[in-house]
């Protein structure tokens, strides 16, 4: 408890935000997750890596640059998320996973009770990119499947995962390629999709909130005027 207590001092929840922190945070994450996406990323990921539908496929690459530059845009990306204060508020003390593998009620109540807040459906979904073989991390963590898209084929394995899973994978990412000073062995096997799915991710969010400010701005204008 004192672990999440802690994480959700540092977020912005309840009262606390008003329409315009609202609308500040959502643009302060939409900014950091274009300085993801304009990150020197390898220049086999100039094509679009998520089209729907693509049987085009980019693997585990061997230089270890590339690792660099997918680390750094899952660690960019993620920063996006917790300005948003919607990151999974966990420790080596409280997890947030229990040992047989699901959620810490704790963590996962009060990830969902930020989710409310900021006016996103917690049952909503969001589409995970899988393409060609499973690697390392796959294999490790695999993505809890809560829908299948309607265009899988060949190479093509994207899967619906639940939005607080969506978080987990991302926060699993974020924490498992990159430590304080270093990289670790697991950014070896990032793809250039595990980077789009933590920027998708973090896209979904800054929408779901900058939508929640723009209702909240026109509701304190019908009862108020304008500002």
């Amino acid at each position: 408890m004192k672990a999440v207590a802690e994480c959700r001092a540092n977020c912005c929840v309840g009262p606390r935000c008003d329409r315009r922190s609202t609308r500040q945070l959502a643009l302060g994450s939409g900014a950091r997750r274009s300085a993801s996406l304009a990150g020197r990323l390898p220049s086999w990921s100039a094509a679009l890596a998520s089209d729907r539908g693509s049987t085009r496929r980019f693997g585990v690459q061997s230089d270890p640059i590339h690792h660099v530059y997918l680390a750094n845009a899952v660690t960019v990306a993620y920063s996006a998320i917790e300005e948003l204060g919607l990151e999974v508020c966990a420790s080596s003390q409280n997890p947030s996973r229990m040992p047989d593998g699901t959620w810490n009620p704790v963590v996962k109540a009060d990830l969902e009770q930020r989710l409310q807040n900021s006016s996103i459906d917690t049952s909503d979904t969001h589409i995970w990119t899988l393409r060609g073989p499973k690697t390392r991390i796959e294999k490790k963590r695999p993505p809890p499947l809560a829908g299948k898209p309607s265009w899988l084929r060949g190479n093509v394995r994207d899967v619906d995962v639940r939005l607080i899973d969506a978080l987990a994978l991302a926060s699993r990412l974020r924490s498992g390629t990159t430590t304080t000073h270093r990289f670790s062995d697991t950014a070896r096997s990032l793809t250039i999709y595990d980077a789009h799915n933590v920027q998708s991710l973090a896209r979904h969010l800054s929408w779901a909130s900058l939508a929640f400010g723009r209702r909240e701005q026109s509701l304190h204008c019908k009862r108020n005027g304008p500002s």
